[in-house]
């Protein structure tokens, strides 16, 4: 082993500073070396962030642009469409609310159980016997069903008379879908609607929603005291 007080000063005075130039030049070689895949990494990551943030901004504009027109501050309307839940009393409460409108006698309204359509697609059934004084109304009343919110489809009709005066057995259905439980990610671009889209949009919208009863709140009168 070398001892330092047997090597020259001057080689002494030049060990600290050599070492330190040693150790330095592996660290700027070592930095060097790896400097380039940081950067690349930086600027990778800086690019994706760009990419998202464009990404974000579009999603932004297209959603200003349903809020601003397309949906004419109704967006309730395509959710009351096809409805997560059963629609079956909304169909019978718009049933009862047309028939009383054109002065028909309702003698039937029976609603069957739900059944699933296909996958997640449920339906209910509401089958009626309605009696008018004219068959007009009645067409008309059957025509109608293309304008009601939720969707309704008829599936059959039976025209004929009761106790002389024209009348109709009429099956319906009416459909409710789960709604979507995932969300897209943040990061994936929103499509605009296209003209198919936009088209069934428009005629949705233009739809009639389903009326509903609002019962007032009904203040009890003070009771007498009993003991005076």
């Amino acid at each position: 082993m070398i001892k330092l007080k047997s090597i020259d000063p001057t080689i002494r005075i030049l060990i600290l500073p050599t070492a330190i130039i040693i150790v330095s030049v592996i660290l700027i070689t070592l930095l060097v070396k790896t400097a380039p895949t940081r950067i690349l990494q930086k600027i990778s990551a800086v690019n994706e962030s760009k990419k998202n943030l464009n990404i974000l901004e579009d999603r932004v504009s297209t959603l200003k642009e349903f809020t601003s027109g397309t949906l004419d501050d109704r967006s309730d309307v395509s959710f009351l469409y096809v409805p997560d839940t059963n629609p079956g009393a909304m169909l019978i409460s718009q049933i009862r609310k047309d028939v009383a409108e054109r002065n028909m006698a309702l003698t039937k309204l029976e609603l069957s159980p739900p059944s699933v359509l296909q996958e997640e697609i449920n339906k209910v059934e509401v089958t009626f016997v309605v009696e008018s004084e004219n068959y007009e109304d009645l067409i008309d009343l059957i025509l109608s069903f293309k304008n009601y919110i939720p969707l309704t489809t008829i599936e059959e009709v039976e025209i004929g008379f009761e106790e002389g005066k024209p009348s109709a057995e009429i099956k319906t259905a009416v459909y409710w879908a789960s709604l979507p439980t995932q969300l897209p990610s943040l990061t994936q671009p929103l499509q605009g609607l296209v003209s198919e889209e936009q088209a069934m949009l428009i005629d949705i919208l233009g739809k009639r929603l389903p009326t509903f009863s609002k019962l007032e709140p009904v203040t009890q009168p003070l009771r007498p005291n009993l003991f005076e």
